[in-house]
């Protein structure tokens, strides 16, 4: 589970070292708690994340805890295949194949001679591990080596192996495996999108149908039934996630997407593999939020509005019927925010809201708040990953600050250096990550 955690207090001095001494258990917390963790390299984050004591966080209490995305999606591929005897035996065969070229360095050079291609093909998380290699073993080249080697190994005599070589690869084997990866790939894909750094719980809703929606347009031959536990799975454990308040908000304010990835009226009453919020009931979902963030800002009929959102009084606004200020806000920045259009060409949201934070006060403020939630865990692992290899026996000693401040200049203020860097001396990167300056 993503726990309610601020990354930058996992290395705050609990009073004890973490070298073997006890360490203080997290207190408990009531049912509901409020977070950001972030896992982006973008420096507006860091504030947000400076400012969001520990008192803050027992005072609200205010905080979702979300399942990891990435992990329902490797159960629904699991429990997919288990169901499906055809594609089950399959990948064993696939496995076994993988394994007696991995375990053997003779074959395994050969083989890299004939193709050159490794084994094991370079990915971008170890999630996909498993379609990873079904995408090697099913690229031609690959195969047909694999497939040749195999019959020389059984002609060959007996040797010292701890276990007997599987048999080559027969009849449609290839092509069963190509459509074997064909049908697991969309969902491969939305995994790697979950596990990328930066904002991911925009994501969520987008990736996932996306993923069904080319699932369907599959043409099957042997894995029909594969197909179909497959939707069925993802039916049966996102319908809840998808249809979550803070995905809904977290999709709605990516600028690329908006209320145009939920489903219009007519599209809702339809039959479909997957079933989402309409986009009446996000808009309805957004405006609720929306009044509450405004209430939480302490903008109301006694504070002034924000500057963009000012004008000069007039005798002829006497009358006027009186209207609340949080009114006045929907109709103007939300229904500006909507009205806007979708902006194309950007990498991230946070572009966006970086330069549109004194345009759209409130929606920017809860923009820091739901495009912080992370998709998967995998952003935290990374940080684990990072404090293990720098907190060696030769640094016990290091005082938690310190190793904080390591943490964060090497993941975020770093990279933010060497960017303005290239910016300012138009310095580039060679293939080897040095960096050079251009000619």
């Amino acid at each position: 589970m993503i726990a309610a955690v601020n990354l930058l207090q996992l290395v705050e001095d609990d009073g004890e070292s973490d070298d073997g001494d006890e360490v203080d258990q997290e207190p408990e917390s009531s049912d509901e708690a409020e977070f950001c963790v972030n896992n982006d390299e973008n420096e507006n984050f860091l504030f947000d994340l400076d400012d969001l004591s520990d008192e803050e966080c027992q005072q609200n209490r205010a905080v979702t805890h979300h399942g990891c995305v990435s992990h329902s999606l490797q159960l629904v591929i699991n429990k997919s295949i288990l169901l499906d005897p055809a594609a089950h035996s399959l990948l064993q065969y696939i496995n076994s194949v993988m394994v007696f070229f991995k375990r053997s360095t003779k074959w395994t050079d050969e083989l890299r001679a004939l193709t050159q291609l490794d084994v094991v093909k370079p990915a971008k998380t170890r999630w996909n591990g498993l379609l990873d290699m079904l995408d090697r073993f099913q690229t031609k080249p690959f195969y047909n080596a694999a497939r040749d080697i195999l019959y020389r190994v059984h002609d060959e005599p007996i040797t010292s192996m701890k276990s007997p070589p599987p048999s080559p690869p027969k009849g449609d084997c290839q092509v069963r495996a190509n459509e074997l990866y064909q049908i697991l790939r969309p969902l491969g894909d939305a995994t790697d999108i979950l596990q990328a750094n930066g904002p991911t719980s925009n994501n969520v809703i987008i990736s996932i149908t996306t993923a069904i929606s080319r699932l369907t347009e599959v043409k099957l031959q042997y894995f029909k039934l594969l197909k179909d536990n497959l939707i069925s799975q993802t039916k049966l454990r996102f319908e809840n996630i998808l249809a979550d308040d803070d995905y809904v908000l977290a999709a709605f304010l990516d600028p690329r997407q908006k209320l145009d990835v939920f489903e219009s009226e007519d599209e809702s009453d339809e039959e479909k593999p997957l079933v989402i919020p309409s986009k009446h009931k996000a808009q309805s979902i957004v405006t609720t939020f929306f009044f509450l963030e405004a209430q939480k800002l302490g903008i109301n009929s006694t504070n002034p509005l924000p500057p963009d959102l000012k004008r000069k009084k007039t005798m002829y606004d006497t009358l006027k019927k009186p209207k609340s200020t949080l009114q006045n806000l929907q109709h103007s920045e939300l229904d500006a925010y909507i009205k806007e259009g979708l902006i194309e060409g950007i990498e991230s949201p946070l572009e966006y809201w970086k330069l549109k934070s004194s345009v759209f006060p409130i929606l920017a403020s809860m923009a820091k708040r739901y495009l912080a939630i992370p998709a998967s865990t995998a952003g935290v692992e990374r940080v684990f990953s990072i404090r293990g290899s720098i907190g060696r026996a030769r640094r016990g000693r290091m005082k938690s600050k310190t190793m904080k401040d390591v943490i964060m200049l090497r993941e975020h203020r770093k990279p933010l250096l060497l960017k303005r860097l290239q910016e300012a001396y138009g310095l580039v990167s060679d293939c080897k990550g040095k960096k050079k300056r251009s000619t």
